[in-house]
């Protein structure tokens, strides 16, 4: 998953608009799109992925967390954080 999309995907596009960024701030997402998107457009987070990347980790997958966190009790280093639920939404215009 390139980093820089966060898990977000916008689906349904039919002109070939790609997601140029991702930007988080606080509670408020803003995603940049290379282009207006066309189509009956869904925005989806962690979801809908299928196959297998290879690299040991789930296809859905998203690095939106909030401000919790603990350190493991079971790996030395390690940190445990709350990651935001899955999900997607229609872009209604």
């Amino acid at each position: 998953m390139p980093k820089h999309k966060h898990g977000f995907a916008v689906a349904g596009v039919t002109n070939g608009a790609t997601i140029e960024s991702v930007a988080v701030s606080g509670t408020n997402v803003l995603i940049t799109m290379t282009a207006e998107p066309l189509g009956d457009l869904t925005v989806r987070y962690a979801w809908g992925q299928t196959g297998d990347r290879g690299d040991g980790f789930t296809a859905n997958r998203g690095s939106l967390t909030d401000q919790w966190s603990q350190a493991s009790r079971l790996v030395s280093g390690a940190t445990h954080y709350r990651y935001a639920r899955s999900g997607r939404a229609p872009i209604v215009r």
